[in-house]
């Protein structure tokens, strides 16, 4: 008996029970589909979808990496009744997110060696794709249940003097994610698996029930997680970084020797040796050189920093490129939106932001200039020019009392004048 060397996948994708999750849930950043053909269908040459929806196939089609598949709405038998040649042909559901590649190489070992005609592990089954067709031939049931085919084909084989195997695998590998309170079991169990890989690779999680990390994020040797962080959607993060508490991630790529505190990045660079947080919101494909400070509550947003550079505290810098080793104060900001479209700011190198400068775009600050404080600015500002607005500062005596005499400012100044006249007579 020759050895089958190519594979076909059938995947069956069975319809969801009412208020159960569906084949294109979310399970750490990749579809529950997705895990399934990352276990089961990445090195096969043929794929087969039964019982896929409009929305599930699209998806499909738009995996890289993934052939085409081959999309049939009607029964099981049907599917599996394509005479593929001398391949295996493996059976899985789309709702086993946590099957593994060895777990399916396991199963589909007793049939490739040639000893075996099929082998079953639990929820999933692999068969010599010849001996399957003369077997669905003999009057296996045209049911919409996949147990049910195929039980019926095991039968006819088994009756036909085949050879079965019986693979076992963990039980957590087999897990059939049917309802919401076993969607949260497998998310825990597939954040538990991400977790010890990467532990086992040098990096410290100091919480792991409080640290969740998606299935295509990287991380170095060295890294350390603090509780309450969630790294999303490719994010990767390099040697010595300390990431945490209270810190989201979603898409961004991070130098060595950062730190990030109690903050949201979403799809942004952050260069090496930064510091960012606690309690700032980077995105927009916002970039940093190194050492660049991004402090305390600032909102930045499609801006380009560069090395050396600081913005302490309490900004929202939104389309701005800053040079180097310049300083944007607290308070600070860039009115970018004119309610029609946006404008960048430019900021040179060497430059001081006053606290509490605001800059209309479109505007540059040229380098080695400063700003005064409290400034508001509509113009260039040319290199190593000091900028400001402001109005001369005037008092109007007795103000509060000729206006509002019987309010409590009014009374302090009162009793102020009181004290002030009874020290003056001492």
């Amino acid at each position: 008996m020759s050895r089958p060397s190519s594979t076909r996948t059938v995947l069956f994708c069975p319809e969801p029970a009412r208020g159960g999750p569906g084949p294109l849930i979310g399970l750490a950043g990749r579809s529950m589909v997705g895990h399934v053909l990352q276990a089961a269908g990445a090195g096969a040459t043929h794929l087969t979808v039964v019982g896929a929806d409009d929305e599930v196939a699209g998806h499909l089609e738009q995996t890289p990496g993934l052939k085409a598949p081959d999309r049939r709405a009607g029964r099981i038998v049907e599917a599996l009744a394509d005479d593929a040649g001398a391949m295996i042909t493996v059976v899985v559901r789309s709702d086993t997110p946590l099957l593994t590649p060895p777990t399916v190489a396991r199963l589909v070992e007793p049939v490739r060696t040639g000893g075996y005609t099929a082998a079953c592990l639990g929820p999933a089954w692999a068969f010599r794709s010849a001996e399957l067709s003369k077997a669905l031939d003999g009057g296996v049931r045209d049911s919409a249940d996949l147990d049910e085919v195929m039980a019926d084909v095991v039968d006819a084989l088994e009756t036909s003097g085949h050879p079965i195997a019986t693979v076992s695998a963990p039980d957590d590998d087999l897990l059939q994610v049917t309802d919401q309170i076993v969607l949260a079991r497998a998310r825990a169990i597939m954040r538990d698996r991400l977790l010890r890989r990467w532990m086992a690779e040098g990096v410290t999680v100091v919480d792991p029930a409080t640290t969740w990390i998606d299935a295509d994020v990287v991380l170095t040797s060295g890294v350390t997680l603090l509780r309450n962080t969630e790294l999303a959607a490719g994010t990767t993060v390099g040697a010595g970084c300390v990431i945490g508490p209270d810190t989201t991630l979603v898409g961004t790529r991070v130098g060595s020797g950062t730190r990030i505190r109690s903050s949201t990045c979403e799809y942004v660079r952050i260069g090496p040796d930064n510091n960012v947080g606690p309690y700032s919101y980077l995105r927009g494909n916002t970039t940093s050189g190194r050492g660049v400070i991004m402090g305390s509550h600032v909102h930045i947003k499609a801006a380009t920093i560069g090395a050396g550079s600081s913005v302490p505290h309490f900004a929202y810098l939104g389309d701005i490129t800053i040079g180097e080793r310049s300083n944007i104060s607290g308070f600070s900001g860039t009115v970018n939106f004119d309610g029609r479209q946006t404008h960048r700011t430019t900021v040179g190198d060497d430059v001081m932001i006053g606290a509490g400068t605001i800059l209309v775009a479109p505007i540059e600050v040229g380098g080695g200039a400063y700003t005064a404080a409290g400034s508001l600015l509509t113009r260039d500002v040319p290199a190593g020019a000091l900028a400001l607005t402001r109005i001369r500062q005037e008092h109007i005596e007795g103000w509060v009392e000729s206006t509002m005499p019987d309010s409590p400012a009014a009374q302090t100044v009162r009793r102020l004048r009181l004290e002030h006249d009874g020290h003056d007579e001492d």
